[in-house]
């Protein structure tokens, strides 16, 4: 065999073994990364009759990456702004403002048992995500 194809069959398969290597043997795995949106209380009490911040709960909501297995994952986490929805808005007020005070609901009055409040966040995500919490105002 003339030296010129041995040697571009010899770099054709160190090709293939590096490729096949990266992933233990394994063709590449599609490292697509996603977000995952989380909220945090997932429920909550509050006094209506309490001074602020007593009578408030901050529903605060993060975005973080996740990867599938095998695959690098970013290591950064960010605050999500959602538009909260809220069926009780005599006893509840929510703020869907893009700030600070974003997910801070304000008990104005007491409600019979747990109030179910939604949130749906559109930032970093490709389609909306609808995430709820369930809070209590005594």
């Amino acid at each position: 065999m003339r030296p010129s194809i041995r040697a571009g069959l010899l770099a054709a398969q160190l090709v293939v073994a590096l490729y096949l290597c990266g992933c233990g043997g394994k063709p590449t795995t599609n490292c697509e990364i996603s977000v995952v949106i989380a909220v945090s209380p997932t429920s909550a009490v509050a006094n209506h009759a309490a001074s602020p911040p007593g009578n408030q709960v901050q529903f605060i909501a993060t975005a973080s990456p996740t990867a599938p297995p095998g695959c690098a994952v970013p290591t950064w986490i960010a605050k999500a702004y959602g538009t909260w929805a809220n069926p009780d808005p005599i006893a509840i007020q929510i703020s869907s403002a893009n700030d600070a005070t974003n997910g801070t609901a304000v008990c104005k009055a007491a409600t019979n048992g747990a109030v179910t409040l939604t949130g749906t966040f559109t930032q970093l995500v490709p389609a909306p995500v609808t995430k709820t919490v369930q809070l209590t105002c005594n």
